[in-house]
């Protein structure tokens, strides 16, 4: 059964009931914890297959109580007797020590293929000849008995004496073709005449000459390996390059050219000189798309789609523009937004122009990166004589730089009479 339970709604949420749900239709049955009421956690054990486990306290009447583990004992050897106890056949062997009188009928069975034999003690000696019998036929005969002690006496005459002996006197001896490997023991080591010694296949021979020469000759071609990589190099003395000698440009340093397509020497000086017959080029890369580089990189040089090498003092697409109209307001206005983490917006130009009232107003705008400010002295014009005010029109060359990286622009006016409107250029640059 699943364990779930039923909700009482008798105080505000309810109290929850563990249960069971019967299996067969769905009905809930109540969980019972037994449990000391006194104690906290004091829940009586619950065994799956034993069930409720009960450590009784008073017996029933007549009930065999256990002392200091003594029934255990006696049900072990009961065990035991029960193991070693099996039932008696219906006869039984018997074992008799002495002498025993025993009356009645006894019979006798011979065991199959077995000779019964019979000790009479009160009859009389009993002589038995067999000169007249028949004997078996193959019988062994005196007659016969000469010729094998001929035979006898020849293997012992031509068997010579335990112990070492000359080849004469030796028993001539065949080992088998499979025979196993003999344990053969030198009296001396010293091998005179001449001895064939067969090298096995794959491996060294080994021959200790004791008068070879210190220095012997060689004839044909020696290939001499320098050893490990961490020998000591050999010195060298490059005289010759394919067979032309060689040029040092300082020493101990050869002196090294660069040869083209068709053989030719490229050389040149940074001196004013007529130029080299040959020369090394320098190739431009077009790119359409502006690498990114990080500290320590390096790229080609660039070009344009004529071959121009590309210089500038910033990339492409690093210049931002962004225009903004101030109307009636003293509040900090940005002008341009905070750029991304590291990019620095340097101010390029910018232009502040006012709208025209019908009563002239100076006021002063207000530049500001949350660092520097830069005030700039502006006024409006009439708009009853059509008369234009004083604007702003500023290129700064160096960029105007920006105090932090990722900060923004903004600017103040000192009077909330004006219409205002404000174009900036940025250059987004790195630190570096």
């Amino acid at each position: 059964m699943a364990e779930s339970f039923v909700q009482l709604n008798n105080d505000g949420p309810g109290k929850k009931i563990d249960t069971f749900t019967e299996s067969t239709n769905g009905q809930h049955r109540q969980a019972m914890v037994v449990s000391d009421p006194s104690v906290t956690g004091g829940t009586a054990t619950v065994d799956p297959v034993n069930g409720l486990s009960v450590a009784p306290k008073t017996l029933p009447p007549n009930a065999a109580q256990e002392t200091g583990g003594n029934l255990a004992a006696i049900k072990a050897d009961l065990d035991t007797i029960k193991t070693n106890t099996t039932q008696l056949a219906t006869t039984q062997p018997v074992s008799l020590t002495g002498t025993t009188s025993v009356s009645g009928t006894v019979t006798a069975v011979q065991p199959t293929g077995t000779n019964l034999h019979v000790v009479v003690d009160t009859a009389p000696t009993t002589a038995i000849t067999a000169a007249s019998l028949p004997l078996p036929s193959g019988a062994a005969t005196s007659a016969n008995q000469t010729s094998e002690i001929t035979q006898l006496t020849t293997i012992a005459n031509n068997t010579p004496a335990v112990g070492q002996a000359v080849m004469a006197s030796s028993s001539p001896v065949v080992i088998a073709s499979n025979q196993s490997a003999v344990p053969v023991t030198l009296t001396s080591t010293t091998i005179t005449g001449n001895v064939t010694v067969v090298q096995p296949t794959g491996a060294n021979l080994n021959a200790a000459i004791s008068n070879f020469p210190a220095t012997q000759p060689v004839s044909g071609t020696v290939t001499a390996n320098q050893g490990t990589a961490n020998a000591t190099p050999w010195n060298e003395n490059i005289a010759q390059v394919a067979g032309t000698a060689t040029s040092t440009a300082a020493a101990g340093v050869i002196k090294t050219g660069i040869s083209g397509a068709t053989a030719a020497t490229l050389d040149g000086v940074i001196t004013a000189a007529t130029s080299p017959a040959n020369g090394l080029a320098i190739l431009t890369v077009a790119q359409t798309t502006p690498p990114s580089l990080s500290a320590g990189q390096s790229v080609a040089v660039q070009c344009d789609y004529q071959g121009s090498a590309f210089v500038k003092p910033y990339r492409r697409s690093q210049v931002v523009s962004k225009a903004t109209t101030i109307a009636a307001s003293t509040t900090a206005t940005t002008v341009l937004a905070a750029q991304a983490a590291g990019i620095f917006a340097d101010i390029s130009s910018i232009v502040i122009a006012v709208t025209p009232a019908s009563t002239v107003t100076a006021f002063t705008c207000t530049l500001s990166d949350g660092t520097n400010s830069y005030i700039f002295d502006v006024m409006t014009g009439l708009t009853t004589t059509a008369t234009p005010g004083l604007a702003v029109n500023a290129v700064f060359n160096p960029p105007l730089p920006a105090t932090s990286a990722a900060t923004a622009w903004t600017v103040t006016n000192s009077s909330a009479t004006p219409t205002v409107h404000i174009t900036l250029v940025a250059v987004l640059q790195k630190a570096s």
